[in-house]
């Protein structure tokens, strides 16, 4: 039987319809706890844009990680693009008229009032049905949960504040653009953390506008190590950072679709990569070190990600698009190289459960080294 841990946390990282993967891997993680015997395999979550979706449903069913990771993969394999974002076309031509109105009149209009090109009304009602927020700090006073973290920015100064609910002993931090936040974990905090920029508007949480969580998130392993976790199981979505590359050499003009696909990457998915990476380095540094001369500790770390080209899978799968949608990406370029960005705005059912099976897979591929760090002695 494996041992016990209290210190092992599950971070979940961004990438708006991509969150579909990581749906896959909880299924496979609490079906390898059960297997093994281990209980409460991962106290404290912590979940970054898209993810903190995932990472509040699953604190809101911390009692019964089995059940719920089956319930996840039930609501984003039948998904549809509705349930997230408004797509009738009234609604998409009315933002779009508002927003040529205002770019068009400059001064003339002094508050403006498009916030996002996307309407998210629905994700919210999606959010309120699908995950009871209240069963959260039950989970928390009953022991099988330690804490749930939710990172988002704040638009007025560009800080990265990380929201907390969890265990009385845990102490709030403050470093330089971050700092925590301790209460009761809601949707607006969910909302906030999602809104990826441009695309979702600006999201109000108490006295402050909130953005999507990724935004100068530069450090997105820190809310869990600062929560107590000694072991960390990071769930990425992307396989590999490559977009088109014309093999002959040929220099072609990047068209916005190309763009706005690398800006994106590098707001949603570049930083986690990097954060492992110099984990890495200070784990291989704490091992020459002598205990007694650092305060650092070595952090145990299973990293997930995706084996195959999600990118491509969302061209495949994009004429399953919305018809308003379509015709916003069509007028950046070519599906192809709007691939990435379709990845994280596919919100439906046939494409969702591709990077299900995906995610489940991949887990259960490092059951191994998984079973391992969630038995890792405290």
């Amino acid at each position: 039987m494996a041992a016990k841990t209290n210190e092992t946390a599950l971070v979940l990282s961004g990438g708006g319809a991509r969150g579909a993967y990581q749906a896959g891997v909880i299924k496979a993680l609490s079906e390898i706890g059960a297997k093994n015997k281990i209980e409460n395999p991962m106290p404290i979550i912590a979940g970054t844009s898209a993810g903190s979706i995932n990472a509040a449903f699953l604190a809101a069913h911390a009692e019964d990680l089995r059940s719920a990771g089956e319930k996840i993969c039930q609501i984003w394999g039948s998904l549809q693009s509705h349930q997230v974002i408004r797509t009738d076309t009234i609604s998409f031509t009315r933002i779009g008229f508002r927003l040529l109105k205002e770019l068009t009149t400059g001064s003339f209009v002094k508050r403006k009032k498009t916030l996002g090109l996307l309407d998210t009304t629905p994700l919210k009602n999606l959010l309120t049905e699908s995950i009871p927020f209240q069963k959260i700090q039950h989970n928390i006073d009953s022991g099988f949960l330690r804490a749930l973290a939710i990172t988002a920015t704040n638009y007025a100064n560009s800080d990265r504040v990380t929201f907390v609910q969890g265990k009385s002993d845990i102490k709030p931090w403050k470093k330089v653009r971050r700092r925590s936040e301790m209460g009761p974990i809601e949707s607006s905090h969910v909302m906030a953390s999602t809104a990826i920029p441009i695309f979702f508007p600006p999201i109000q949480v108490g006295t402050a506008f909130y953005g999507d969580g990724c935004l100068r998130n530069l450090t997105p392993l820190s809310p869990a190590i600062k929560l107590g976790a000694k072991n960390l199981i990071v769930v990425g979505v992307q396989k590999e950072i490559r977009l088109h590359d014309p093999s002959d050499g040929t220099l072609i003009m990047p068209t916005l679709a190309r763009v706005v696909s690398v800006v994106t990457n590098a707001i949603l998915m570049d930083n986690v990569y990097m954060d492992i990476e110099r984990l890495n380095r200070i784990n291989e540094t704490v091992k020459v070190v002598e205990p007694t001369a650092t305060s650092f500790r070595p952090i145990n770390i299973v990293h997930i990600r995706p084996s195959q080209d999600i990118g491509k899978i969302a061209f495949e799968e994009s004429e399953k698009l919305p018809a308003t949608l379509k015709f916003l990406i069509d007028g950046l370029g070519s599906r192809r190289e709007a691939a990435e960005l379709i990845s994280y705005l596919m919100f439906e059912g046939p494409y969702c459960q591709r990077l299900i099976d995906m995610g489940y897979q991949d887990a259960l591929a490092q059951e191994k080294e998984i079973c391992d760090i969630l038995s890792a002695p405290s």
